[in-house]
């Protein structure tokens, strides 16, 4: 079956949950050692405090079955919930949270009101990780008080009293969360299916629909939670479960709706070290792919399957240097070649069914006919997700924590 190397069977490194539970935990030392993971690799990728972890999907539709799919997986599954939940996020009229790369929001739920400030944060093959402060508060406050968060988090010339008085309301996300609590080797997670809307001032909304995996206790090591998380991938893939990328947070997606402000466009620099050009190229996909997304720039969509051609050369590179790659601390090099082959061969034909779609994109761009763009952005994501393409940036990650130089 074409998708049976990618999907871990008989020893590949796309391990299951069982398998995991049969071997050794990975010691600290096969974290990665890319730049891309900052601060997570010593020990702030535990999930501990003031700092969020988590995995993202958009959802086609509406996932079924999900606390019998995590069952199934080997783990204990309890707590579940519903709540519907309103996020108010604030900002300056300048951006000045914006331009510290922070965001700042009230969230009410059922039995919840909070303040939360979210720092910019990276993106590390899917997984999301950021420093997060979330403090109690009264219901009826109408807006955030920024001097109940730890003066550290923000900048030594931080003018508190000014950036205070000058918060307005930015806009609304509301959605449902579906939730319960998800527990494997040694490891806590929330897992919750969001669905609502962003509202937007000017009345428009824009669709939320996503699935979330959150750390929220572990005392493993990076490299044993991304395992964790590739093996839940894993499954996703196997079962069919419809998801597709969401390379953004709600916020950001918010941002790029209300201003555009983050319609600026980094592209990898090449690297001598392959394995680190790699990610930045995958970095760079996802960042295209979500302005895709909410833009509908035919200009981002040319420069997003550009960056997939290239992405596919340095994967074939990377294939014909053979290098060894050993899976935790295993004697026997893995051998990855086949899972490797199916990740070029998936990625070839999705860039392809883009470039398939670039001239009529261009066209109805041009037209403004915002109708027959989402249409097409429809079909693409159901051909995303019929390729299974969201299992690709952290099978690569796991795959390159692996080599050795």
């Amino acid at each position: 079956m074409f998708w049976q190397s990618l999907l871990g069977k008989h020893g590949s490194f796309g391990v299951y949950m069982k398998e995991m539970n049969q071997k050794d935990q990975p010691s600290a030392e096969s974290a990665d050692d890319s730049p891309e993971s900052g601060d997570l690799k010593h020990g702030d990728f535990s999930g501990g405090k003031n700092r969020e972890i988590e995995i993202k999907f958009g959802v086609l539709g509406r996932p079924e079955n999900l606390m019998e799919l995590f069952e199934a997986a080997g783990g204990k599954v309890s707590s579940p919930q519903v709540d519907d939940l309103e996020n108010v996020y604030f900002d300056t009229p300048d951006q000045e949270l914006f331009k510290i790369g922070a965001g700042l929001r009230i969230r009410h739920g059922k039995e919840l009101s909070e303040q939360t400030m979210k720092l910019r944060g990276r993106n590390l093959g899917g997984i999301h990780s950021r420093r997060e402060f979330n403090i109690p508060i009264p219901r009826k406050l109408k807006v955030p008080e920024l001097s109940r968060f730890p003066k550290d988090v923000f900048p030594d010339d931080f003018n508190f009293d000014e950036v205070q008085s000058k918060l307005q309301k930015a806009c609304t996300i509301k959605f449902r969360r579906e939730s319960f609590d998800f527990e494997i080797m040694d490891c806590l997670f929330e897992v919750a299916y969001d669905h609502g809307s962003i509202e937007l001032a000017n009345g428009g909304a824009y669709p939320i629909n996503e699935l979330e995996i959150e750390l929220k206790r572990s005392d493993l090591p990076e490299a044993s939670v991304m395992l964790v998380y590739n093996a839940l991938v894993t499954i996703f893939a196997e079962q069919g479960v419809p998801l597709v990328l969401e390379p953004f947070s709600k916020m950001h997606r918010a941002t790029v709706l209300i201003k555009g402000e983050r319609n600026n466009v980094r592209f990898s620099n090449q690297s001598t070290d392959l394995g680190a050009y790699i990610r930045s190229l995958v970095g760079t996909f996802e960042n295209l792919y979500g302005l895709f997304l909410l833009k509908h720039d035919p200009l981002v969509f040319s420069y997003q399957n550009a960056t997939l051609r290239t992405l596919c050369r340095a994967l074939k590179t990377l294939l014909k240097q053979g290098r060894a790659a050993f899976y935790q601390d295993a004697r026997e090099p893995v051998d990855y070649k086949s899972d490797l082959k199916v990740m070029i061969k998936t990625l070839k034909h999705y860039e392809k069914s883009c470039r398939n779609f670039e001239k009529k994109i261009s066209k109805s761009a041009l037209v403004l006919d915002e109708f027959a763009l989402s249409e097409m952005v429809d079909k693409l994501r159901r051909i995303e997700n019929r390729n299974r393409l969201f299992v690709i940036p952290l099978k690569l990650r796991v795959l390159l924590s692996m080599l050795v130089d």
